[in-house]
Formats: structure tokens, C-alpha cells, sequence
């Protein structure tokens, strides 16, 4: 099976990244593929900046997606889970 686990924590010596690596090792170990998008390593900007309401604020369908965009939609696109 494909797994995307989408993963958000600033530090890697928290409970939370002990979890993840746990449920990574526990994936594997059933052979599963797995697919890790860590958003604080992506540099992930979760609010809008004015110049990309500007942009995208109106539905303008036409506009090409930004690169980082599109690998994400591969990423789910590959997931079954």
C-alpha cells in the first residue's frame, strides 16, 4: 500500500517526531511504501500572502500551478491512504 503521511512539527527531538518515526518503522516493517511531506522542512507558508490573493483570490483557472503545488498532487495522486 501507498501511505502519504503529511507530518507538521517544528523539532525533531519532540514526542511528536517519536511518534512518526515509530509509525514509520511499524509501516516498513509491513512493507508498505511510504511518502513523509514534512511541512516545516518544506518551508510550508500555511497562510496567503497578498500576492498570491492577488493571483489566485478570483478562481482564474487558467493560471499554471506553482511547481511545488503540482509535486504535492502527485504525492496524493500515488497515495491510497
Amino acid at each position: 500500500m501507498n501511505i502519504l503521511i503529511i507530518y507538521a512539527h517544528p523539532s525533531n527531538k519532540s514526542f511528536t517526531y517519536k511518534v512518526l518515526q515509530i509509525l514509520l518503522k511499524a509501516l516498513n516493517m509491513g512493507n508498505h511504501q511510504v511518502e513523509v511531506s514534512d511541512l516545516y522542512k518544506m518551508k510550508f507558508q500555511s497562510d496567503m500572502t497578498e500576492e498570491e490573493y492577488d493571483r489566485e483570490g478570483f478562481a482564474k483557472i487558467e493560471l499554471p500551478l506553482f511547481e511545488d503545488v503540482i509535486a504535492e498532487h502527485r504525492k496524493i495522486d500515488w497515495a491510497d491512504c
